[in-house]
Protein backbone atom coordinates (compact mmCIF):
# COMPACT_ATOMS: atom_id res chain seq x y z
CA UNK A 1 0.00 0.00 0.00
CA UNK A 2 1.17 3.61 -0.86
CA UNK A 3 -0.11 6.66 0.82
CA UNK A 4 0.89 10.12 -0.61
CA UNK A 5 -0.44 13.71 0.74
CA UNK A 6 -1.52 16.02 -2.04
CA UNK A 7 -3.13 19.05 0.19
CA UNK A 8 -3.02 20.27 3.45
CA UNK A 9 -5.06 23.28 4.28
CA UNK A 10 -4.02 26.40 6.50
CA UNK A 11 -6.09 24.62 9.63
CA UNK A 12 -3.02 21.42 8.80
CA UNK A 13 -5.85 19.27 7.69
CA UNK A 14 -4.98 17.37 4.47
CA UNK A 15 -6.06 15.15 1.74
CA UNK A 16 -4.44 12.40 1.07
CA UNK A 17 -4.89 8.89 -1.45
CA UNK A 18 -4.28 5.36 -0.35
CA UNK A 19 -3.17 3.17 -3.47
CA UNK A 20 -1.51 0.16 -5.12
CA UNK A 21 -2.98 -2.50 -2.60
CA UNK A 22 -1.41 -6.34 -3.41
CA UNK A 23 -5.29 -7.51 -4.10
CA UNK A 24 -7.00 -4.43 -5.53
CA UNK A 25 -3.98 -2.57 -7.45
CA UNK A 26 -6.76 -0.44 -9.46
CA UNK A 27 -8.82 1.08 -5.88
CA UNK A 28 -7.88 4.34 -4.91
CA UNK A 29 -9.28 5.43 -1.43
CA UNK A 30 -9.29 9.13 -0.54
CA UNK A 31 -8.07 10.74 2.69
CA UNK A 32 -9.88 11.51 5.21
CA UNK A 33 -11.56 8.06 4.79
CA UNK A 34 -14.22 6.76 6.74
CA UNK A 35 -13.84 3.06 7.92
CA UNK A 36 -17.26 1.19 8.08
CA UNK A 37 -17.55 -0.40 10.94
CA UNK A 38 -18.64 -4.54 11.14
CA UNK A 39 -19.24 -6.96 13.21
CA UNK A 40 -20.00 -10.43 12.07
CA UNK A 41 -18.29 -9.76 8.84
CA UNK A 42 -20.76 -7.01 7.88
CA UNK A 43 -21.99 -3.19 8.80
CA UNK A 44 -24.61 -4.04 11.79
CA UNK A 45 -28.41 -4.40 10.77
CA UNK A 46 -27.39 -4.21 6.95
CA UNK A 47 -27.53 -6.78 4.31
CA UNK A 48 -24.99 -6.30 1.77
CA UNK A 49 -28.09 -5.22 -0.26
CA UNK A 50 -29.36 -3.02 1.82
CA UNK A 51 -26.28 -1.62 2.49
CA UNK A 52 -25.93 -0.89 -1.67
CA UNK A 53 -28.96 1.23 -1.50
CA UNK A 54 -27.38 3.64 1.36
CA UNK A 55 -24.40 4.51 -0.83
CA UNK A 56 -22.84 2.50 -3.95
CA UNK A 57 -19.56 3.81 -3.05
CA UNK A 58 -16.56 1.63 -2.75
CA UNK A 59 -15.31 1.69 0.70
CA UNK A 60 -13.02 0.03 3.16
CA UNK A 61 -13.91 -2.00 6.05
CA UNK A 62 -12.65 -2.40 9.69
CA UNK A 63 -12.46 -5.41 10.96
CA UNK A 64 -10.66 -5.53 14.49
CA UNK A 65 -8.04 -8.52 15.50
CA UNK A 66 -9.36 -9.43 18.28
CA UNK A 67 -12.35 -10.59 16.21
CA UNK A 68 -10.31 -13.06 13.83
CA UNK A 69 -7.39 -14.34 16.16
CA UNK A 70 -10.08 -17.53 16.36
CA UNK A 71 -10.28 -18.10 12.38
CA UNK A 72 -6.59 -17.33 11.07
CA UNK A 73 -6.78 -21.41 10.60
CA UNK A 74 -9.60 -21.18 8.97
CA UNK A 75 -9.27 -18.43 6.90
CA UNK A 76 -5.63 -19.69 6.00
CA UNK A 77 -7.05 -23.16 4.66
CA UNK A 78 -9.77 -21.18 2.75
CA UNK A 79 -6.80 -19.22 0.38
CA UNK A 80 -8.72 -16.06 -0.24
CA UNK A 81 -7.83 -13.91 2.51
CA UNK A 82 -10.26 -11.96 5.38
CA UNK A 83 -11.90 -9.60 2.65
CA UNK A 84 -13.74 -13.12 1.47
CA UNK A 85 -14.26 -14.84 5.11
CA UNK A 86 -14.34 -13.38 8.22
CA UNK A 87 -16.14 -13.51 12.04
CA UNK A 88 -16.29 -10.85 14.50
CA UNK A 89 -16.77 -10.71 17.95
CA UNK A 90 -17.08 -8.27 21.13
CA UNK A 91 -13.40 -6.89 22.66
CA UNK A 92 -14.02 -6.87 26.27
CA UNK A 93 -10.68 -5.42 28.82
CA UNK A 94 -8.06 -7.94 29.01
CA UNK A 95 -5.00 -8.82 30.84
CA UNK A 96 -1.28 -7.21 30.33
CA UNK A 97 2.44 -8.61 29.64
CA UNK A 98 5.24 -7.15 29.42
CA UNK A 99 6.30 -8.40 25.84
CA UNK A 100 2.92 -8.81 24.10
CA UNK A 101 -0.58 -8.03 24.05
CA UNK A 102 -3.86 -9.62 25.13
CA UNK A 103 -7.21 -9.58 23.45
CA UNK A 104 -10.32 -11.37 24.36
CA UNK A 105 -12.33 -13.09 22.32
CA UNK A 106 -15.34 -15.06 23.05
CA UNK A 107 -13.27 -18.15 23.27
CA UNK A 108 -11.18 -16.59 26.04
CA UNK A 109 -8.01 -14.85 26.11
CA UNK A 110 -5.16 -14.78 23.34
CA UNK A 111 -1.72 -13.78 24.11
CA UNK A 112 -0.35 -12.68 20.95
CA UNK A 113 3.40 -11.06 20.68
CA UNK A 114 4.80 -9.47 17.50
CA UNK A 115 5.75 -12.63 15.88
CA UNK A 116 2.17 -14.47 16.05
CA UNK A 117 0.35 -10.63 14.74
CA UNK A 118 2.60 -10.49 11.72
CA UNK A 119 3.25 -14.48 10.77
CA UNK A 120 0.39 -16.45 12.35
CA UNK A 121 -2.10 -13.38 11.68
CA UNK A 122 -1.43 -11.26 9.16
CA UNK A 123 0.09 -13.10 6.84
CA UNK A 124 -3.05 -15.66 7.04
CA UNK A 125 -5.36 -12.81 6.75
CA UNK A 126 -3.67 -11.35 4.13
CA UNK A 127 -5.89 -7.74 4.94
CA UNK A 128 -5.11 -5.18 2.16
CA UNK A 129 -4.40 -2.57 5.36
CA UNK A 130 -3.39 -3.25 8.74
CA UNK A 131 -2.18 -1.39 12.08
CA UNK A 132 0.22 -2.68 14.88
CA UNK A 133 -2.40 -3.56 17.92
CA UNK A 134 -1.79 -1.69 20.77
CA UNK A 135 -2.12 -2.42 24.79
CA UNK A 136 -5.00 -0.48 25.63
CA UNK A 137 -5.88 -1.88 28.96
CA UNK A 138 -6.13 1.54 30.87
CA UNK A 139 -8.94 2.95 32.01
CA UNK A 140 -9.57 6.22 33.32
CA UNK A 141 -8.66 5.13 37.02
CA UNK A 142 -5.08 3.82 35.76
CA UNK A 143 -2.40 5.19 37.19
CA UNK A 144 0.19 7.47 35.12
CA UNK A 145 2.65 4.44 35.82
CA UNK A 146 0.70 2.18 34.20
CA UNK A 147 -0.06 4.59 31.29
CA UNK A 148 3.44 5.15 30.66
CA UNK A 149 4.21 1.50 30.70
CA UNK A 150 1.40 0.85 28.19
CA UNK A 151 2.37 3.56 25.80
CA UNK A 152 6.24 1.89 26.05
CA UNK A 153 4.58 -1.60 25.75
CA UNK A 154 2.62 0.18 22.68
CA UNK A 155 5.52 1.26 20.95
CA UNK A 156 8.10 -1.44 21.45
CA UNK A 157 5.08 -3.80 19.83
CA UNK A 158 5.16 -1.33 16.46
CA UNK A 159 8.53 -0.93 15.87
CA UNK A 160 8.99 -5.24 16.40
CA UNK A 161 6.19 -5.65 14.06
CA UNK A 162 7.58 -3.12 11.64
CA UNK A 163 10.87 -5.05 11.61
CA UNK A 164 9.21 -8.25 11.08
CA UNK A 165 7.48 -6.92 8.24
CA UNK A 166 10.53 -5.59 5.80
CA UNK A 167 12.34 -8.85 6.46
CA UNK A 168 9.53 -10.53 5.50
CA UNK A 169 8.43 -9.05 2.15
CA UNK A 170 10.61 -5.74 2.23
CA UNK A 171 8.13 -3.99 2.18
CA UNK A 172 7.67 -0.73 4.88
CA UNK A 173 6.07 2.89 3.58
CA UNK A 174 7.80 5.91 4.67
CA UNK A 175 4.56 7.93 4.62
CA UNK A 176 2.02 6.41 6.70
CA UNK A 177 -2.09 7.50 7.57
CA UNK A 178 -2.58 8.70 10.33
CA UNK A 179 -6.11 6.75 11.82
CA UNK A 180 -8.04 7.30 14.87
CA UNK A 181 -10.19 4.54 15.94
CA UNK A 182 -13.88 4.69 17.82
CA UNK A 183 -17.02 6.52 18.28
CA UNK A 184 -16.52 10.30 18.52
CA UNK A 185 -19.27 13.51 17.92
CA UNK A 186 -19.01 15.50 14.85
CA UNK A 187 -17.15 18.32 16.68
CA UNK A 188 -14.52 15.54 17.39
CA UNK A 189 -14.34 14.34 14.11
CA UNK A 190 -13.94 18.39 12.77
CA UNK A 191 -10.73 18.37 15.21
CA UNK A 192 -9.03 15.01 14.13
CA UNK A 193 -9.39 16.12 10.81
CA UNK A 194 -7.92 19.19 11.40
CA UNK A 195 -4.99 18.12 13.13
CA UNK A 196 -4.13 15.79 10.55
CA UNK A 197 -5.68 12.76 11.20
CA UNK A 198 -6.54 10.82 7.78
CA UNK A 199 -8.81 7.80 8.84
CA UNK A 200 -11.60 7.58 11.11
CA UNK A 201 -14.02 4.84 11.27
CA UNK A 202 -18.03 4.28 11.43
CA UNK A 203 -18.80 2.96 15.13
CA UNK A 204 -20.26 6.27 15.97
CA UNK A 205 -23.49 6.33 13.47
CA UNK A 206 -23.52 2.36 14.36
CA UNK A 207 -23.90 3.32 18.50
CA UNK A 208 -26.53 6.39 17.54
CA UNK A 209 -28.66 3.93 16.35
CA UNK A 210 -28.37 1.15 18.70
CA UNK A 211 -30.25 3.80 20.68
CA UNK A 212 -32.93 4.67 18.41
CA UNK A 213 -31.67 7.76 17.31
CA UNK A 214 -31.07 9.20 14.17
CA UNK A 215 -28.39 11.71 13.17
CA UNK A 216 -29.49 15.30 12.35
CA UNK A 217 -26.30 17.10 12.34
CA UNK A 218 -25.14 19.71 9.65
CA UNK A 219 -23.22 17.75 7.39
CA UNK A 220 -22.11 20.25 4.69
CA UNK A 221 -20.87 23.49 3.85
CA UNK A 222 -23.83 24.22 1.55
CA UNK A 223 -26.01 27.87 2.46
CA UNK A 224 -29.38 25.93 1.68
CA UNK A 225 -29.71 23.73 4.05
CA UNK A 226 -31.58 24.95 7.12
CA UNK A 227 -30.44 25.28 10.87
CA UNK A 228 -31.09 22.31 12.79
CA UNK A 229 -33.81 22.78 15.17
CA UNK A 230 -34.36 19.31 16.99
CA UNK A 231 -31.66 18.53 18.99
CA UNK A 232 -30.44 17.52 22.19
CA UNK A 233 -30.76 19.74 24.80
CA UNK A 234 -27.42 22.08 24.42
CA UNK A 235 -25.38 21.81 27.84
CA UNK A 236 -25.02 25.88 29.27
CA UNK A 237 -21.07 26.34 29.83
CA UNK A 238 -19.74 25.86 33.49
CA UNK A 239 -20.87 28.30 35.69
CA UNK A 240 -18.58 30.88 38.07
CA UNK A 241 -19.90 30.85 42.00
CA UNK A 242 -18.08 33.09 44.88
CA UNK A 243 -17.38 30.96 47.89
CA UNK A 244 -15.55 33.00 50.96
CA UNK A 245 -15.41 35.79 49.19
CA UNK A 246 -13.49 33.73 46.41
CA UNK A 247 -14.09 33.45 42.63
CA UNK A 248 -14.00 30.02 42.20
CA UNK A 249 -14.36 28.74 38.18
CA UNK A 250 -15.73 25.55 37.85
CA UNK A 251 -13.88 24.68 34.86
CA UNK A 252 -10.40 24.70 32.87
CA UNK A 253 -10.24 28.34 30.55
CA UNK A 254 -10.88 26.21 27.84
CA UNK A 255 -14.16 25.48 28.54
CA UNK A 256 -16.60 28.12 27.62
CA UNK A 257 -14.26 28.32 24.20
CA UNK A 258 -17.29 26.71 22.12
CA UNK A 259 -20.86 25.12 22.97
CA UNK A 260 -20.27 21.37 24.43
CA UNK A 261 -20.98 18.51 21.23
CA UNK A 262 -24.57 17.54 22.24
CA UNK A 263 -26.01 18.77 18.86
CA UNK A 264 -26.31 15.55 16.36
CA UNK A 265 -29.15 13.27 17.21
CA UNK A 266 -33.10 12.78 17.71
CA UNK A 267 -33.80 10.22 20.26
CA UNK A 268 -36.86 8.00 18.16
CA UNK A 269 -37.81 6.14 21.17
CA UNK A 270 -38.94 9.52 22.37
CA UNK A 271 -43.10 9.63 22.73
CA UNK A 272 -43.03 13.66 21.14
CA UNK A 273 -42.49 11.29 17.50
CA UNK A 274 -45.79 9.80 18.01
CA UNK A 275 -47.68 11.87 15.67
CA UNK A 276 -45.09 13.35 13.45
CA UNK A 277 -45.06 12.47 10.12
CA UNK A 278 -42.12 14.04 8.88
CA UNK A 279 -38.97 12.04 7.50
CA UNK A 280 -36.15 11.41 9.86
CA UNK A 281 -34.39 14.21 8.72
CA UNK A 282 -36.04 17.12 6.48
CA UNK A 283 -33.58 17.45 3.08
CA UNK A 284 -32.02 14.57 3.57
CA UNK A 285 -32.45 11.89 0.21
CA UNK A 286 -31.42 8.38 1.65
CA UNK A 287 -34.13 5.50 1.31
CA UNK A 288 -35.41 5.80 5.25
CA UNK A 289 -36.21 9.49 4.98
CA UNK A 290 -37.49 9.07 1.16
CA UNK A 291 -40.36 6.46 2.07
CA UNK A 292 -41.01 6.59 5.79
CA UNK A 293 -41.73 8.93 8.67
CA UNK A 294 -40.78 9.71 12.39
CA UNK A 295 -44.19 8.38 13.65
CA UNK A 296 -43.76 4.81 11.61
CA UNK A 297 -39.53 4.73 12.87
CA UNK A 298 -41.24 5.36 16.49
CA UNK A 299 -43.79 2.63 16.29
CA UNK A 300 -40.86 0.05 14.80
CA UNK A 301 -38.03 1.39 18.10
CA UNK A 302 -41.30 1.27 20.45
CA UNK A 303 -42.53 -1.96 19.56
CA UNK A 304 -38.86 -3.68 19.12
CA UNK A 305 -39.80 -4.50 14.91
CA UNK A 306 -36.43 -5.26 13.21
CA UNK A 307 -37.00 -2.95 10.55
CA UNK A 308 -36.56 0.21 13.01
CA UNK A 309 -32.62 -0.42 13.80
CA UNK A 310 -32.44 -0.88 9.86
CA UNK A 311 -34.59 2.03 8.86
CA UNK A 312 -32.46 4.25 11.54
CA UNK A 313 -28.82 2.41 10.06
CA UNK A 314 -29.43 3.18 6.94
CA UNK A 315 -29.92 6.90 7.62
CA UNK A 316 -27.36 7.30 10.21
CA UNK A 317 -24.45 5.95 7.10
CA UNK A 318 -25.78 7.75 4.71
CA UNK A 319 -25.66 11.26 6.89
CA UNK A 320 -22.24 10.04 8.07
CA UNK A 321 -20.88 9.42 4.46
CA UNK A 322 -22.38 12.29 3.06
CA UNK A 323 -20.53 14.52 5.80
CA UNK A 324 -16.91 12.95 4.70
CA UNK A 325 -17.50 14.06 1.13
CA UNK A 326 -18.26 17.61 2.38
CA UNK A 327 -15.14 17.31 4.86
CA UNK A 328 -12.94 16.25 1.61
CA UNK A 329 -14.97 19.16 -0.30
CA UNK A 330 -14.31 21.91 2.24
CA UNK A 331 -10.58 20.72 2.98
CA UNK A 332 -9.85 21.48 -1.48
CA UNK A 333 -11.72 24.61 -1.10
CA UNK A 334 -9.84 25.65 2.39
CA UNK A 335 -13.39 26.35 4.07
Amino acid sequence: MKFAVYLVAESSARLGSLTEFARIPEAVFETPLLLLHTRGASVPHLSYDLLQMVSTGHYMLQMPLVTLVDHTKNVKAFGKGIAEFAGLKIVDIGYHEKNSISPWTRGGRKLIDPQTYNISCIEALKPDMFQAIVDGDTTQSSSAKRVRKSVDVTVKFAGICADLKEKSDGSLSENLPRAFHGPITPIVLLKLVSKGIDILDGTFPWLVAERGSALVFPNSLSKENAPVTETLPSVKAPAVVATDQKVTKLADDNSNKEAVDRVYEINLKDKIYFSDTRPLLEGCSCYSCRKYSRNYVHHLTATGELQGPILIMMHNFHHYINSFKSIQQAIKDNE
